[in-house]
């Protein structure tokens, strides 16, 4: 991620040893700008890639849900029929 390099290196900067200082706060302010941008879109990217998996793996998680649901059923209608002790 190049601008949180840039912002690493920008605030590693001695603000005592440095002579334009309104430069330097300047520049620090645009790479925290962009550093921001490129977290919130990474972030974005990551939360859509989850929402699709998890939409990947919601009928399958439905199927199984109702198959053990009729496994439960048909085993209290035979405890229910008398035929399970």
């Amino acid at each position: 991620m190049l601008a949180l390099e840039v912002l690493r290196k920008l605030l590693s900067v001695d603000i005592e040893h440095e002579s334009d200082f309104e430069k330097l706060s300047s520049n620090r302010r645009v790479a925290q700008s962009a550093a921001r941008t490129q977290l919130d879109t990474h972030v974005r990217v990551d939360q859509n890639q989850l929402r699709k998996q998890e939409i990947d793996t919601l009928p399958a998680l439905i199927t199984e849900i109702a198959e053990y649901r009729k496994k439960f059923q048909e085993r209290d209608e035979k405890i229910i029929d008398g035929e399970v002790a």
